[in-house]
């Protein structure tokens, strides 16, 4: 009897010990794979911000190079007097851009990164400079060059730098989307391996540490499952906002350059014409002067709707800056068929438009240039489309005007 109550006493404290460290063993499990997902956050969260960060740098890079354009563009003193006051501005807004970016967490290989883009991003603004006191001596034509030939190439070395460094942040990110990924694989593993062990002891125990970890497991795997969605929606969030244009959803210059690319290409292969419209629009900024920018922005909208309207699917429809637009037609027979696509947009442009009670009118001037006949690379044919749209401005708005003269038979 004595013997009996021993052994049971043994049993229960065995069974006592075995659930105490499979409890204990358990609950520490389950609190270690809380830590790794809170820690992940925090990692992931850190890389974002960088990300984001990255992403105004390089939009405050482009728009010093959009308004170092305007002053090429322009022969007013004070509308110089006021850009380079932008230019200045921009500058502070850099350094605390950076600032913010140096105080987050990073890695040696990403401050190399960082202090490589820096340095590229100085000698741009070097050369930036000098085009604007150029600007400002009226030496155009020197300007001109040294924009084209310094400013452009430098500041495309220095927005490949940002780039990099953005891929790279996503690189850790899913570096330590895999490295979470195994810490909890390890632990599920050592928390089955404690499940086994309770069966053999007792299969009522087992049944209940069984029914308890599955549901934590589930729960768990909903957890890596959000995870994985939160990083692969704010990944997808983060290249759409850097391809296209915030307030008219348009691609914006980056991905206009890469689409025309494409289009040249496309087009040699396949020895047709491809169709570079430069539009800007007639009376936009009386407009927004007039009647505020957000009855200007609720006009651009209206005119991106009218002029998508107007175009085919495959056709690349961009927004590059301020009232300035782009459009890509490829795969055209001849060069005649891209012009009734000029006349439809003007046509669409010049409806008034009806805003808040108010009967507003525009136009707009397009400069057109061909490949392959108006020049074989995405810069002539941008510089000479961008030339012929002034050319239309000058020539009285709201009309286009094409590189060279087409012929009539083909």
């Amino acid at each position: 009897m004595r013997a009996d109550k021993n052994g049971t006493k043994r049993i229960a404290l065995a069974f006592f010990v075995i659930i105490s460290v499979l409890v204990t063993i358990t609950m520490s499990g389950l609190s270690r794979i809380q830590s790794v997902v809170a820690q992940f956050d925090t990692v992931i969260d850190t890389h974002n911000a960088e990300i984001a960060i990255m992403h105004e740098i390089m939009k405050l890079a482009r728009d010093r190079s959009l308004l170092l354009q305007s002053m090429l563009l322009s022969r007013d003193p004070f509308e110089w007097d006021e850009q380079q006051m932008k230019l200045s501005s921009y500058n502070a807004i850099y350094s605390g851009l950076r600032a913010k970016l140096l105080a987050l967490d990073m890695k040696k290989s990403d401050l190399l990164l960082l202090n490589q883009q820096r340095a590229q991003t100085i000698k741009t603004g070097a050369f930036q400079t000098q085009v604007s006191q150029l600007i400002v001596d009226e030496e155009y034509e020197k300007a001109r060059i040294l924009f084209f030939e310094k400013v452009i190439p430098n500041q495309a070395l220095a927005v490949d730098l940002m780039q990099q460094f953005i891929d790279q942040q996503r690189q850790h990110i899913i570096h330590e989307q895999e490295t979470t990924r195994k810490q909890v694989g390890y632990y599920k593993e050592l928390m089955w391996i404690l499940l086994v062990l309770g069966v053999t002891v007792s299969i009522v125990i087992a049944m209940t540490v069984i029914h308890w970890l599955k549901r934590e497991i589930e729960r768990r795997n909903q957890i890596e499952a959000g995870l994985e969605e939160r990083v692969k929606s704010r990944t997808q969030k983060l290249t759409h906002m850097a391809t296209h244009d915030t307030l008219t959803g348009l691609p914006n210059r980056s991905l206009f350059n890469a689409q025309l690319v494409q289009a040249i290409k496309q087009s040699h292969r396949q020895t047709n014409f491809t169709a570079l419209f430069f539009m800007d629009l007639d009376g936009f900024k009386q407009i927004n002067d007039q009647h505020g920018h957000d009855i200007g922005d609720k006009v651009l909208i209206e005119i991106c709707h009218r002029i998508n309207d107007t175009i085919r699917e495959e056709d690349v429809f961009a927004r590059i800056g301020g009232d300035e637009f782009t459009l890509i037609l490829s795969n055209l027979d001849n060069q005649h068929m891209a012009l009734p696509i000029a006349d439809k947009i003007i046509r669409a442009v010049n409806q008034p438009i009806e805003l808040e009670g108010k009967l507003l009118h525009l136009g707009v001037s397009i400069g057109i240039s061909f490949y392959p006949v108006d020049g074989e690379s995405m810069d002539t044919l941008i510089t000479k489309a961008d030339d012929a749209m002034y050319r239309a401005k000058r020539g009285g708005k709201n009309h286009y005007v094409t590189v060279s003269v087409i012929p009539v038979n083909y």
